[in-house]
């Protein structure tokens, strides 16, 4: 998204959030001659509602975490990720492949399963007889791009521009992948059906006359 002017990130003062905001203070350095970053912390979520209700183009939402306010209520995150996305007029970035489906765009996402997948890996080398000494470090993230098909329709985002090999759910069904099966049983039926029929035919044919 090359016009973007402002990155509004959404993130809470738990030990977590604070974690993260530490993160994303070191690496808007990287961005500081491309965009400017707005910090929407330490609010009441109703106010934090608000405010991202007013933004507009040229602006996009980093969503992290907003497990409790300013007023000390704590939200699910699910139905913090839905009403923070029903607010925003412009596209909301995750961090988190738990909530994309829950009205985010998308991102590279971390990914519990794929993370614990390489775990899974590791341990098996493990209980194969390998030197936990010996297993090299994974020093490329296992966590990928995912985007929701659903919300780039919405704001006209070409897939195309999406990274490689990126995940994408909620893609509509076309009728040949639900039907497929009866569509390739019904070909491979009709091709023997043809297969008989030249076969009956060429019998018929052989077949001297009384």
């Amino acid at each position: 998204m090359p016009a973007t002017k402002r990155v509004y990130i959404v993130n809470d003062t738990t030990t977590t959030g604070k974690s993260v905001h530490n993160e994303i203070q070191r690496v808007a350095q990287t961005f500081i001659d491309q965009v400017s970053f707005v910090l929407l912390e330490n609010l009441p979520r109703a106010e934090l509602l608000h405010q991202l209700s007013s933004l507009k183009d040229g602006d996009i939402v980093l969503y992290t975490f907003f497990f409790q306010d300013s007023e000390g209520k704590y939200y699910d995150y699910d139905d913090s990720a839905e009403k923070i996305c029903g607010s925003s007029p412009v596209p909301v970035f995750g961090l988190w492949e738990f909530n994309l489906g829950h009205g985010i765009l998308g991102g590279k996402l971390v990914s519990g399963f794929e993370q614990g997948k390489a775990a899974g890996q590791m341990d098996l080398q493990v209980i194969g007889g390998m030197d936990p000494q010996d297993i090299p470090l994974k020093m490329k993230s296992p966590n990928r791009f995912s985007f929701d098909y659903s919300v780039l329709e919405k704001f006209d985002i070409d897939q195309t521009r999406l990274p490689p090999n990126s995940l994408i759910i909620n893609r509509p069904v076309s009728w040949y992948e639900v039907n497929k099966l009866f569509v390739l049983t019904g070909i491979a039926t009709t091709f023997l059906l043809f297969l008989l029929v030249v076969f009956f035919t060429r019998q018929h044919c052989q077949t001297p006359e009384n």
